[in-house]
């Protein structure tokens, strides 16, 4: 990237600053990232945040300053679809601990006309070999950003709990907590995935976010079934917690 693309660089960046009011309302946008011995790997996600299905279209740019401060840009640039209430992971990236340069990453998503609806970055200023605790310990992006943290900085978040009595309960436990944990939901609540005895040999699943039933369903050992259903029992809880977040800032604002 030569001195023009610098300029444009630092333009983008700003442009973005400006107008982050008007990000991330109906859609949010949001980077994940997680350190091994060997790299770092970057998860780019989506969430939506309204009742309706979305024909989308994200960006994930990367920008790496090189020896010479020269700036190279590489990104991944693609249309997806993304059902009410819906968080998935778009795409990810390994960065390998050699780099050690300034890297900035960032992650725009467009309705299907263009339009810019949600956008998160990350800016590391010594590669790999950056202090990221700032960016694990972010809220998830259906907290409320006006929601205050404890004098201490620390917020505790809630766990996934089962008490299941079959291999078709805990197959569901299972299908259900790789999804919570791959679309990165952060709860302040406990969620418990509970199993009871019910109609003739079947037993009676429940999901609750603390004492609020979200989801519940008469279970069968098909794999594809119980898949299903971790899949509808993750949309009605991105919904429940959603709907807390908007509650808590209305509380905030009185």
């Amino acid at each position: 990237m030569n001195y023009t693309g610098k300029i444009s660089f630092i333009i983008f960046f700003f442009s973005l600053g400006m107008q982050a009011q008007y990000f991330n309302k109906e859609v949010a946008a949001s980077v994940r990232i997680e350190r091994n011995s060997e790299f770092l790997k970057f998860f780019a996600l989506a969430e939506n945040k309204t009742p309706v299905d979305l024909v989308l279209e994200y960006d994930f740019l990367i920008f790496k300053t090189q020896e010479d401060g020269t700036v190279k840009k590489d990104n991944d640039k693609q249309r997806f679809t993304l059902k009410a209430y819906e968080k998935k992971v778009l795409q990810t990236l390994v960065l390998g601990n050699s780099v050690t340069n300034k890297t900035t990453l960032a992650l725009l998503i467009y309705d299907k006309d263009g339009k810019p609806l949600g956008k998160d970055r990350i800016v590391l200023e010594e590669g790999s070999l950056s202090d990221i605790t700032q960016f694990i310990e972010r809220p998830a992006a259906f907290y409320s950003n006006d929601q205050s943290k404890p004098q201490d900085g620390f917020i505790m978040e809630g766990l996934v709990l089962q008490k299941t009595i079959t291999k078709a309960g805990r197959d569901f436990h299972r299908y259900f907590y790789t999804l919570y944990f791959n679309k990165s939901i952060k709860s302040p609540k406990n969620i418990l995935i509970e199993e009871v005895p019910g109609r003739s040999r079947t037993t009676l699943i429940t999901v609750k976010l603390d004492n609020t039933l979200i989801w519940q369903f008469f279970s069968q050992p098909q794999r594809k079934f119980l898949e299903k259903q971790a899949e509808a029992a993750i949309g009605r809880l991105v919904q429940q917690l959603q709907l807390l977040a908007q509650q808590n800032k209305q509380l905030i604002q009185y």
